[in-house]
């Protein structure tokens, strides 16, 4: 586990699917350096009313904290969700080109995590920049539990997919007379409460 700190989104380069046609992937990443790595930001923002998140709301589905609907839904692009189990689905307020109804998934579940880090390790992606959100973080406990199940997730998936993780902070939500506070901060809880440096990944 390595740290970085980032302003703005952290852009992923087109181009993982000719990348991942190449045969013969590492079970396990050398998890030393971040040299000749292919590593990918992971938001992990998205979660569901129903999932036992602490927020008890959706998140990033929508602009709001309801479910994504015709009239509100925030993803350009709909997710290929064939191999989730029915326990990782959630109801929208959508509806398929086939006619089935649209569900999503939430990153607050380990076990969508851990699927997510399985492509990962199927598909040659060495491993993810978590990003987290600073300001979200000192919202309140709740969105503090959220964004920290997430990073537990994370973490624990890449430990057992053999995937390499990091912390990328985006300060770009954060009003400039807080960010370091929250910065320091937050590093300390991480490192000292949930030992993320601890981490062999």
């Amino acid at each position: 586990m390595q740290f970085f700190a980032r302003i703005g989104t952290f852009a992923v380069v087109c181009g993982v699917l000719a990348f991942c046609t190449l045969a013969a992937f590492a079970q396990v990443v050398d998890s030393s350096t971040l040299s000749n790595k292919f590593i990918l930001g992971y938001q992990g923002w998205h979660s569901c009313q129903g999932d036992g998140n602490p927020v008890g709301t959706y998140v990033h589905w929508s602009h709001s904290s309801a479910a994504p609907s015709t009239t509100d839904a925030v993803d350009d692009i709909w997710p290929d969700l064939s191999e989730f189990t029915a326990g990782e689905l959630f109801p929208t307020g959508l509806t398929l080109g086939n006619g089935q109804p649209a569900k999503v998934y939430s990153a607050y579940l380990p076990q969508t995590v851990n699927r997510h880090f399985s492509w990962m390790q199927t598909n040659g992606i060495d491993g993810v920049f978590v990003q987290r959100f600073i300001k979200d973080v000192f919202i309140d406990a709740n969105w503090a539990k959220f964004k920290n199940q997430v990073l537990s997730n994370a973490m624990n998936a890449a430990q057992t997919y053999g995937r390499v993780f990091c912390v990328e902070y985006d300060i770009s939500n954060d009003p400039t007379n807080v960010a370091i506070g929250h910065l320091t901060s937050d590093w300390a809880y991480l490192t000292g409460t949930m030992k993320v440096t601890n981490s062999t990944r």
